[in-house]
């Protein structure tokens, strides 16, 4: 029984995180199209 809801809850969190980096892909291809930086705060720190 913890094997399944273990394996449940990995498949959920593993579907989330799909989710979210696709959204940001469609998001940032989007804004790119259309020339503008949303989000230069996040890149910068990520460059360090």
């Amino acid at each position: 029984m913890k094997i399944l809801l273990l394996s449940i809850g990995i498949a959920i969190i593993g579907l989330a995180c799909i989710g979210v980096t696709a959204r940001i892909l469609l998001e940032v291809t989007i804004l790119k199209k259309n020339g503008i930086i949303l989000f230069p705060n996040i890149r910068r720190n990520k460059n360090g």
